[in-house]
């Protein structure tokens, strides 16, 4: 299990900042965990499926449906309350024509879309869904970032990320750290060699 305390000290270890008995004096456990924080948001832009969560939304009335709370943007609809699969034509715009999605009386949703360049805390459903009517639909949307607390760094939390984006965060968190000396070329040039490393790393799992 990865826990939020062992990838910290493993990032002050790679800064050589473990002397024992004074661990983190240039580097504080507060600002790992900002720099791992910023990791985290930053990949589920570059790499949003690796944040996904599947929801069961009710509809509103009307084509244009919010997402829940707990999802920052909308990945696909790719399994319908009756258990029948739907495809979608790309990663951007997401159009589905399969069986009906719901079932409430005579209403029954035939097709999703969505475009991400426009409106990502919405998705829109053909036909509107008329006034008075209960409908649901299971969709995939990323979820929030989760959120990294102080309280993580002294207990056992385990990472509330998937272990594939160990690397990279630690990439990132090591480049935000040489940041700090930015009038040494010797750490400019670290900093930038971490930070490609984690989009380097974010890619060769696509």
């Amino acid at each position: 299990m990865l826990r939020v305390k062992d990838v910290a000290r493993e990032i002050a270890t790679a800064l050589n900042d473990v002397e024992q008995g004074n661990e983190f004096a240039r580097w504080p456990q507060a600002d790992i965990l900002e720099y791992l924080q910023d990791a985290l948001r930053l990949a589920a832009v570059s790499r949003p499926e690796l944040f996904t969560a599947e929801k069961t939304v009710d509809l509103v009335p009307g084509s244009r449906q919010p997402l829940p709370d707990d999802c920052a943007k909308f990945v696909s609809a790719e399994v319908n309350p009756d258990g029948s699969e739907v495809s979608s034509e790309s990663r951007l715009l997401a159009r589905l024509y399969t069986k009906p999605a719901c079932h409430t009386g005579a209403y029954a949703v035939q097709s999703v879309s969505f475009d991400a360049a426009s409106d990502s805390r919405a998705f829109n459903v053909s036909p509107p869904v008329p006034a008075g009517v209960r409908a649901k639909l299971k969709i995939v949307c990323a979820g929030v970032v989760p959120e990294l607390t102080a309280q993580m760094l002294g207990a056992n939390a385990p990472m509330p990320v998937q272990d594939s984006l160990h690397p990279a965060i630690i990439h990132y968190a090591l480049a935000r750290a040489h940041m700090i000396d930015s009038e040494s070329q010797t750490s400019w040039a670290r900093s930038q060699y971490h930070l490609k490393a984690f989009f380097d790393v974010l890619s060769l799992g696509r």
